[in-house]
Order: C-alpha cells, then sequence, then structure tokens
C-alpha cells in the first residue's frame, strides 16, 4: 500500500510535536504538578545577575523555582517570587542567599528554611536576600585597593617632612582656644541638666508625656489595635472561581433541558474560615411562585377517580362533571448564593447558609491522590428542605458536584443535580476556571 505525500508530513509533524512535548517537559518548560508548590515573596537590593525558572535549594537540594523577578521604583528593590514544594515548611527567621555552580555555572537561590515562627504561604520573608559576590566587583575593589597603596606611599614622604611643623601647630591651637572649648562644654552641660530637671519635673510636653501614666496606657492600646488591623489585613485572601452546567433528561418522551452558570468567589478571612458567595443563572430558573390548576372526576356518589378507574371507565357508568385547575408556575432565571465555610485539614470544608436562594449546607472533600498531576474534588450540597423549587414533589434538593482538575486554573465539572427528585433528576457535565489572589487557593483546595 502506498503512503499519500500528505499522510506522511502530517505523521513527520505528529511525532515532531510529541518530541517537542517530551523536551519541554524534560527541561521543565511546564510545571504540571505546580499545585503541590507555594508562592513566598524575598526582596533583594541587587540580584546578581538571578534568571526566572532558576531553582531554589536547601541543603543543596532543589525543592523548587523562581516565579518572577520585578524591579519595584522607586527605591530599586528587587521583588523576587519563589514557588517551594509545600511538604517543606519555612519559618520567620528563613533567610535566602544567591549562589553559582562553579566559577562560570548558572546561579541559583539557597535557602535556609528557618527554625522559629511559621511563614504563611504568600508571605513575604522578613530578611533580605543576600546577593553573590560578582568577579567584576572583587576586580574593581582590588584596583580601587592597589591605587590607594600606591597613593599612600607617594604622600607618605611630605608628609613625614611636615611632620614637625604641625605639631607645632597643634600647640598653638590648644594653648588659644582650649579655654574657650572649656567654657562652651560648661555651657552645654548647663543646658542638658535644665532640660532633663523639666523632663523629670513633668514640665513641657515632652515632661508630661513621659509622667502621665494614662497616656501612656493609651498610647500602647491604640499602638496595639493598628498591629491587629495589620495583621489582620496580611490573612486575607480571595479566590474567584467560575463553571457551567449542562443537563438534559427525557420525561414521558419530551427532554427538558436546562444550563446553570456559576460565577462567584470565596474571600478568606483568616486560614479556617471563609465566606462564600456566587450568581447563579439557569434557563428554567427558580421558583418564586406558583398557582395550581388542575380537573379532577367524581362518580354519582362524590368520590374521586383515580386515573386506572377514568381509563377503565364504561359509556354507560355515569360521572359528574369534572372540576378544572390549573398549575402556573413563575420563576426567576437569576438566585445568589451566601454560604460562610469552615476549613479540617487539608482536605475537608463544611458550609452552610443560602444555595439558590434556599437554606442549605454542604460537605467538601479534596481526594487525596499520590499522583501530583490529579486533583478531584467531590461535593455533596443539600437545600430547599421543602421541596419548594419542585413541582411534583416536596423532596429536599440534593446534588452531587465533582470537579477534576487537569490544570492549576481549569478544571471539568460533572455529577447529579436534585437526584432525590422523582422526575427532574439530571445528570449535567461542564468546565470552570478559577484563580486566586497570592495563591490562596492553597488553603484549601476545593470549593
Amino acid at each position: 500500500m502506498q503512503i499519500k505525500t500528505e499522510t506522511k508530513v502530517g505523521l513527520f509533524v505528529i511525532v515532531a510535536l510529541m518530541i517537542l512535548a517530551y523536551m519541554a517537559n524534560y527541561l521543565g518548560a511546564f510545571k504540571w504538578n505546580s499545585n503541590q508548590y507555594q508562592s513566598y515573596q524575598v526582596w533583594f537590593k541587587n540580584v546578581s545577575g538571578l534568571t526566572q525558572k532558576a531553582d531554589v535549594k536547601i541543603s543543596g537540594v532543589k525543592v523548587g523555582w523562581v516565579e518572577s523577578i520585578r524591579l519595584v521604583q522607586p527605591n530599586s528593590m528587587v521583588e523576587v517570587v519563589l514557588m517551594i514544594n509545600g511538604q517543606y515548611q519555612i519559618y520567620q527567621d528563613a533567610h535566602v542567599n544567591v549562589h553559582q555552580d562553579g566559577l562560570l555555572g548558572t546561579k541559583f537561590i539557597d535557602l535556609a528554611p528557618g527554625t522559629t515562627g511559621v511563614l504563611l504561604p504568600g508571605q513575604c520573608l522578613p530578611k533580605l536576600g543576600l546577593p553573590s559576590a560578582s568577579i567584576d566587583d572583587l576586580v574593581n575593589k582590588f584596583d580601587q585597593v592597589a591605587k590607594n597603596i600606591d597613593q599612600f606611599v607617594t604622600q607618605l614622604t611630605p608628609i613625614s617632612g611636615d611632620l614637625g611643623s604641625v605639631t607645632r601647630r597643634l600647640d598653638q591651637v590648644l594653648d588659644h582656644d582650649f579655654n574657650n572649648i572649656l567654657n562652651n562644654l560648661n555651657n552645654n552641660l548647663d543646658t542638658i541638666y535644665t532640660v532633663g530637671k523639666k523632663i523629670n519635673d513633668g514640665t513641657g510636653s515632652f515632661g508630661r508625656l513621659l509622667n502621665e501614666p494614662e497616656l501612656y496606657e493609651d498610647f500602647k492600646t491604640t499602638s496595639q489595635h493598628v498591629k491587629q488591623v495589620f495583621q489582620a489585613c496580611e490573612n486575607v485572601g480571595w479566590v474567584v472561581d467560575s463553571h457551567l452546567e449542562a443537563m438534559a433528561k427525557k420525561v414521558n418522551g419530551y427532554c427538558y433541558k436546562n444550563a446553570k452558570s456559576y460565577f462567584g468567589g470565596r474571600l478568606h478571612l483568616n486560614k479556617d474560615w471563609y465566606g462564600l458567595f456566587q450568581i447563579v443563572s439557569s434557563d428554567q430558573g427558580g421558583v418564586v411562585d406558583r398557582e395550581q390548576i388542575y380537573t379532577n372526576y367524581f362518580d354519582q356518589a362524590g368520590n374521586l377517580l383515580t386515573p386506572d378507574e377514568l381509563k377503565n371507565l364504561g359509556c354507560s357508568y355515569a360521572i359528574v362533571p369534572p372540576i378544572t385547575k390549573e398549575e402556573m408556575v413563575e420563576r426567576n432565571t437569576i438566585t445568589y448564593s451566601y454560604q460562610v465555610g469552615k476549613l479540617f485539614g487539608n482536605h475537608y470544608a463544611f458550609r452552610f447558609g443560602v444555595f439558590e436562594n434556599y437554606f442549605g449546607m454542604a460537605l467538601d472533600w479534596d481526594i487525596p491522590f499520590n499522583n501530583d498531576n490529579i486533583r478531584w474534588v467531590t461535593t455533596m450540597e443539600m437545600f430547599d428542605f421543602k421541596g419548594q423549587n419542585n413541582l411534583d414533589d416536596r423532596r429536599p434538593h440534593l446534588k452531587w458536584l465533582n470537579k477534576v482538575f487537569l490544570f492549576k486554573s481549569c478544571y471539568f465539572a460533572f455529577g447529579v443535580d436534585n437526584f432525590a427528585s422523582k422526575k427532574t433528576t439530571s445528570p449535567f457535565f461542564g468546565m470552570g476556571i478559577r484563580f486566586g489572589g497570592d495563591d490562596y487557593d492553597a488553603c484549601f483546595k476545593n470549593d
């Protein structure tokens, strides 16, 4: 069989793309397991030629990489963001140095993790980073030292010749001005004594400040409150999430279709508690108001006829005029969710509040995997306990949602919506995207 030229070209392109993808993965161009890493900031006065994607090592072992390098004006400080493997804990007294592999090797970050005070992900190392010694600086300094030695030797001879005249001039200055110096010194000591006495007696603004205990306590309390406010602001973080759910189910030969889109985010006030807000848009919407109008049939005795009895009803069997009623439903296509969540460890979270305009609760589980490239989050939600959003029954609304992350910010969504209902159970699938400020999504890796 003869292979066409187009087929050969296509096979060649596919093989080339596979080789390119393998080389990019081998060289570390893509960080497939970046969700296992946490970011930290460190400031430098000079990074000494450090480049992005450079290695970060602890005791010579690679534990991460340099994510970004940014020059901040107007003080010309350099902000460096480090991505560190989450299994290594960083402390408040940690410090970093820029080192170089050999004389001509690449530069890397040498990290000493410290031992005191845990440093949270996204925070900045308190100590400035130290740059590596530059060969050009060493050469320039050595050249400057040589020049200074040469100048010193050159000037030493005339200075030694004038040493006698300098000594005689110094004697004249001391004899003439020594008494004036002593008088000025006595006057300054008297002034210092007067100021100290006023402070000790509590006179003057500064003396009152030092001698009023109430004013001191107020100043101390105010400074503590300001410190608490700054600490609370440092722990605040956010995560934005949006995804789409498409569903369809046939009931009595008719296909009921619906699609929901979710947009919202989380606000982390501290490590354990967060608030969640969502806007939910739906084709069918949620029930706002309903009016039921339906038809019932009765026999001559006034008994209600069941559907089976109506089906088998003979022509000679007499019935009274039916009573007709209808059911009209008003729906709102936009609903809202307001929830409060509590984190338990690194894999569980419990939420409660308003789910799509109804009170409810939910449990989230980040399923642990040994593979760093796979992350699966499963969620069970229960709300609308009286079934007000259902037409044919009054069972609570139960929803099973799964999010499978193939990348850090993108995921596939699937599950079953309202699976406790008899007629409106709807499997769904969709996709979503999320991102967070300062990598606060690492506080808990799911919703």
